[in-house]
């Protein structure tokens, strides 16, 4: 039995905006260390799934160099018992209405905060029109001020 490593998988999930079965599916012979890349296998799209090369951003490859290489793949958990565990703590600390996917919705808002344009967040999320990547931003007016002012 492996013990979930959730601090490290939740932190992944929002600095890569990866999907939890896309995060339990990385394996080590996909991941390029020098262009700090991944091919993502078989992701996720409205009529196929394509395999995708995806850009590891902030704090993502600190995080697998911090995973023991105990297995092929880099969090050799199944997304079912992640995401279930991941439940379970929510409902012991009180946490309602948070769902593993919110950290993909969050790690989208924060590249958008950080001034990426959609095209730069489409690379990182592995959308492929803005109509469906718009869902997953929730930026706020005073977000926008923030930014301009700091200029």
């Amino acid at each position: 039995m492996r013990t979930i490593r959730y601090n490290d998988v939740i932190r992944f999930a929002i600095e890569s905006c990866m999907r939890l079965d896309e995060i339990c599916n990385l394996r080590w012979s996909d991941y390029d260390a020098k262009n700090g890349t991944f091919i993502v296998r078989l992701r996720k799209h409205p009529t196929q799934k394509t395999d995708q090369v995806v850009l590891l951003m902030g704090n993502c490859q600190a995080i697998i160099a911090a995973q023991p290489r105990t297995n092929e793949k880099i969090f050799p958990f199944h997304n079912e018992s992640v995401s279930n565990g991941f439940r379970r703590i929510c409902d012991h600390l009180g946490i309602v209405n948070l769902l593993f996917h919110d950290f993909r919705h969050g790690g989208i808002s924060r590249l958008f905060e950080r001034g990426y344009q959609i095209q730069e967040v489409a690379m990182v999320s592995g959308h492929r029109d803005w109509k469906s990547l718009k869902r997953y931003v929730n930026l706020k007016p005073g977000d926008l001020a923030k930014r301009d002012r700091a200029r």
